[in-house]
C-alpha cells in the first residue's frame, strides 16, 4: 500500500517520497520495533531517526506514547 507524508506550516508544505506499507508480516517474520518518547522532542526527532538508521539500520515500526492513548 503506497503512502506519502505531507507537512504544512502556513502556506508552505513539504511532501515525502512515496513509501509502501506491508499489510501484515509473515508468520514468524522477525521485526525491528522502536519504542520511544523521542517524538515528543520534535526539534531533534528527524536527526535522531537519521542516527538510528545509521547505527542499527531501518526499523519496521516506531511506536511512541501517543500511539497507546
Amino acid at each position: 500500500m503506497p503512502y506519502v507524508a505531507i507537512s504544512t506550516l502556513g502556506t508552505d508544505s513539504w511532501r515525502s517520497n512515496e513509501y509502501t506499507l506491508q499489510p501484515l508480516p509473515i508468520a514468524g517474520q522477525a521485526l525491528r520495533i522502536l519504542l520511544t518518547s523521542d517524538h515528543q522532542n520534535n526539534a531533534m526527532c528527524s536527526a535522531n531517526m537519521q542516527k538510528l538508521v545509521e547505527t542499527v539500520g531501518r526499523v519496521d515500526a516506531v511506536l511512541f506514547p501517543g500511539d497507546f492513548v
